[in-house]
């Protein structure tokens, strides 16, 4: 069996699950540390998006929850992406008994990418607003830190393919082992 989760920043994900509560919206939404990461599972693969905050600290906040051996995959915006779709970018989706707003701004100088969402739920006529601020780092700087930490960096691909990811890339895949016993 593959345990398979998801993850975030434990930050957001509490205050989104507490936000979607208080809207009146229900208990639908677990919270972060409702997870159960018993001993039986060893073959772990966890993703998200763990760059919000310090690389080195997010690496090491996977490390503590992974199991030996356990496969971490995350993607990352590349500048390349963050120039030529956030710059300002507005856009608008629906779903059921939902909808959102969001509006995304790109400053290069900072390499800070914003993104500002209104999510709109039909029960209760409910507005719910989220900030998502995250670093683009470059890629060597991504590579130099997985080095330094405790993960193996397996490898790094193009968006959806299997092409190596580079600075040309929009989106980078990279997958990483926990370390092992034996290392």
């Amino acid at each position: 069996m593959i345990d398979a989760q998801g993850r975030d920043h434990l930050a957001v994900l509490r205050r989104g699950a507490d936000q979607y509560a208080d809207a009146g919206l229900g208990e639908q939404v677990p919270k972060p540390d409702q997870h159960d990461h018993g001993e039986d599972n060893k073959n772990q693969v966890i993703g998200g998006d763990p760059f919000t905050e310090d690389l080195d600290d997010a690496l090491q906040s996977v490390a503590s929850i992974i199991h030996p051996g356990g496969i971490f995959v995350f993607d990352i915006c590349t500048q390349r992406n963050s120039l030529r779709y956030f710059r300002d970018m507005r856009d608008t989706e629906q779903g059921p008994g939902f909808s959102y707003e969001r509006h995304s701004v790109y400053d290069p100088d900072t390499r800070l990418q914003s993104n500002h969402f209104e999510i709109r739920f039909e029960k209760g006529d409910v507005l719910l607003e989220e900030t998502h601020v995250q670093r683009i780092y470059p890629v060597a700087a991504i590579a130099e830190r997985i080095a330094a930490s405790t993960f193996e960096l397996l490898d790094a691909f193009d968006g959806f393919t299997l092409n190596k990811g580079t600075e040309d890339s929009d989106r980078i895949h990279f997958v990483l082992r926990a370390q092992t016993p034996e290392h």
